[in-house]
């Protein structure tokens, strides 16, 4: 396991920021320990996330934004506040409004290896 990060402004070190193309256009921000990692996420207004799954346990809470959550069968509204739990192999999406970009924090256990890598490149 790569190094792992843990200071009070860990959310402000440029050091672990990085932009994604893929599965969506985002700017993330992660810090992690033994067991957790923690994802911040901006998502641009309109933006969609594709159904996909992963064997680490995840949480999503909206910080501002409004998005639209399909987790399984089932199908959510978030606002500030909101939060959605997508249980390990579970095939989930999102939706961006179109009014406002996403922020978004993402926790997932164990800690998700394909977050830190991209810090590496």
């Amino acid at each position: 396991m790569k190094e792992r990060r843990s200071h009070v402004n860990l959310i402000e070190d440029k050091d672990i920021f990085y932009h994604v193309e893929k599965p969506a256009r985002m700017e993330r921000t992660v810090f992690w320990g033994e067991n957790i990692l923690m994802g911040r996420n901006v998502l641009p207004a309109g933006e969609h996330v594709p159904a996909h799954s992963h064997p680490e346990e995840q949480y999503t809470l909206v910080i501002s934004g409004e998005c639209d959550v399909k987790c399984g069968d089932e199908e959510f509204h978030l606002t500030p506040g909101g939060v959605c739990y997508a249980p390990s192999n579970v095939t989930h999406e999102l939706w961006m409004w179109d009014e406002s970009e996403v922020v978004a924090i993402d926790f997932f256990s164990p800690v998700r290896e394909d977050w830190i890598d991209p810090l590496d490149k």
